[in-house]
């Protein structure tokens, strides 16, 4: 097992304090609520169905990771004097020999658009190339403008292939920074 990602602290435009840092088994129970709070919308544009809840299996897979072939970070902010998950992105290989991971990114309705995403994304981005990784793949419905404006902006560069109502995307992870 690779070691565990650092926790990363910094401040959002509107001076809320975020951290980021790896998933733990332990965060099963907040992973459970944090999808009970999406919309159904964000629900959808995530797990591509109307989900509405994951089962116990379904769980200890998004949260049992190696930090490596498997990471997941989860973004916490500072409401008051308490960390309060609001976010998580992950990726993860479905075997170790298929050679780019996929990638999948959420966060809650009220923390979108101020910029909680942007920033989880370039430390998963940052945790990909630490672990070895030049690409990243995801599943992006054509409907998720906001994923696919956020992936150009960031990544090194994409490529983007319809099918059907979604988008397969290749992404070049931009380079190791510092």
């Amino acid at each position: 097992m690779a070691s565990r990602p650092p926790e990363l602290e910094t401040t959002l435009p509107d001076g809320t304090r975020v951290r980021f840092r790896p998933i733990g088994v332990d965060d099963t129970q907040l992973l459970r609520e944090g999808i009970g709070r999406l919309s159904e919308r964000s629900r959808r544009l995530r797990f591509h169905s109307a989900v509405t809840s994951l089962s116990d299996a379904q769980l200890r897979h998004l949260v049992d990771v190696d930090h490596h072939d498997q990471e997941a970070l989860i973004a916490d902010v500072l409401l008051g004097d308490e960390y309060v998950g609001v976010g998580v992105a992950r990726y993860a290989r479905a075997a170790p020999d298929d050679g780019v991971p996929e990638f999948a990114m959420v966060v809650e309705d009220a923390w979108q658009g101020r910029g909680v995403g942007r920033l989880l994304l370039r430390a998963l981005f940052a945790a990909a190339r630490r672990n070895g990784f030049e690409r990243l793949t995801a599943e992006v419905l054509a409907e998720n403008d906001r994923m696919l404006r956020l992936l150009r902006e960031e990544a090194g560069a994409v490529t983007l292939r319809r099918d059907g109502s979604a988008f397969h995307v290749t992404l070049e992870l931009p380079p190791r920074q510092g």
